[in-house]
């Protein structure tokens, strides 16, 4: 049964989505320790087929829960890098073996693109490992680099509602391009999601001590929301929250030795250890030498 066929413009572009079989295994990429993942929890909703001629971008326009959206949701809650995707693809709506390219997408234009890879006709989920940049907000999709038509694509999932919408364009969008108006447009969902590694680097900044305290202030920025513990040897414990990217204030103090040697000689360089831990990140440490003074 045809849920929606549609043609646009002179290019060729060809767009069916049709409802073939039924609820597949569920699957997901398997995220690393550290990560997120993004998109559609894999096999969620019937299998479905889409057909795209000449070479054309499919992004995920809207992903209703009811169809099988991540934990994460559609785009990334944090800033990193997509170091897996996963595809699941149902062979009886796929005509033979595929070139593709990953895509990260913001909005109506796109961000970074993987190098060419094959979508292989076979029943299953297939993983991509790639490097890819990604901030707050992005999302992923595709391009298919078909050579000939007809090309039929087997990642496609549908349900009676179509409440997810997925968007066509072509030609592709361009990387730091301008935003484009898709050719078309159809209820269903791509079967794909992303994982990310959440980007843990943060610089030490502006130093500033409070002599009346005999503690220091150091400025770290970190890349992502999280939180930032600082250690040490002879070194308060300090932890304190990012809420957003930005620059955070830590107040360094001396414990133990590194105290009595302050309260004695009036000055002292502790070996603070900082470690941030992005929300659904791996932690990072580094460490800073630290003068404290005091009246």
């Amino acid at each position: 049964m045809n849920l929606l066929q549609r043609r646009a413009g002179a290019r060729g572009v060809r767009w069916l989505l049709s409802t073939v079989g039924v609820l597949a295994a569920l699957g997901v990429v398997s995220p690393a320790q550290g990560s997120v993942t993004i998109g559609h929890v894999l096999g969620t909703g019937a299998p479905a087929q889409l057909s795209c001629f000449p070479t054309c971008t499919l992004r995920q326009a809207s992903l209703a829960p009811e169809d099988g959206v991540s934990t994460e949701g559609l785009t990334s809650p944090t800033n990193g890098v997509v170091t897996h995707v996963g595809i699941n693809v149902v062979a009886d709506n796929q005509s033979g073996n595929l070139t593709i390219r990953l895509r990260v997408l913001r909005g109506r234009t796109g961000v970074a693109s993987s190098a060419p890879t094959t979508l292989v006709d076979a029943d299953g989920i297939q993983n991509f490992a790639t490097s890819m940049p990604i901030a707050v907000g992005d999302g992923i999709g595709l391009d298919t680099l078909p050579v000939a038509p007809p090309v039929s694509i087997g990642i496609v999932r549908g349900t009676a509602a179509l409440n997810s919408m997925i968007e066509l364009f072509t030609p592709p969008l361009l990387d730091g391009g301008p935003e484009q108006s898709p050719q078309a447009s159809t209820g269903g969902v791509l079967d794909m999601n992303a994982v990310i590694e959440p980007t843990n680097t943060f610089t030490f900044g502006k130093v500033a001590p409070t002599k009346s305290k005999g503690t220091t202030t150091v400025s770290v920025t970190v890349p992502n929301a999280g939180k930032l513990v600082v250690g040490g040897e002879g070194v308060k414990r300090v932890s304190k929250s990012a809420l957003a990217p930005g620059v955070v204030k830590l107040e360094i103090g001396a414990t133990g030795k590194n105290l009595r040697t302050l309260k004695k000689r009036k000055k002292v360089t502790v070996a603070a250890k900082v470690t941030f831990t992005p929300t659904g990140g791996a932690p990072k440490a580094a460490s800073k030498n630290v003068p404290l003074q005091k009246r």
